[in-house]
């Protein structure tokens, strides 16, 4: 995401961005952290989406700029809700976790955990 802060603001102009799945519901809301006061200029803001979070299907990215003004109020600066357009295909592949199951999986995301399978010594 690139920005522009025109002019010196007391506050923290913090970019995010909301993901939404095909039937427009919030997947979730993504703020950037640690931002500070910035000085005018030209920023460039950057999050990455870890692979193997997101169940198959099309989501829409919104892109948003807020500011946080120190006195306690905040503005939102822009946002675009259909910045982006993408689909999550499932390759169904031996990493996909599906076992030979070729139905929908339900539920928004599908993260990929460790796991630890051991038999009972007793």
């Amino acid at each position: 995401m690139k920005y522009k802060i025109k002019k010196h603001v007391d506050g923290r102009c913090v970019p995010n961005f909301h993901l939404f799945a095909a039937d427009g519901s919030c997947v979730f809301v993504a703020n950037a952290e640690g931002v500070k006061v910035m000085p005018s200029g030209v920023y460039y803001a950057e999050c990455k989406i870890p692979g193997n979070m997101l169940n198959e299907g099309a989501y829409f990215i919104g892109i948003a700029l807020t500011t946080y003004y120190n006195s306690g109020p905040l503005a939102v600066e822009f946002f675009d809700r259909n910045a982006l357009t993408f689909n999550v295909v499932d390759p169904m592949d031996e990493w996909s976790n599906r076992y030979g199951y070729g139905g929908s999986v339900p539920g928004v995301i599908r993260p990929k955990f460790a796991w630890n399978i051991y038999k009972d010594s007793q």
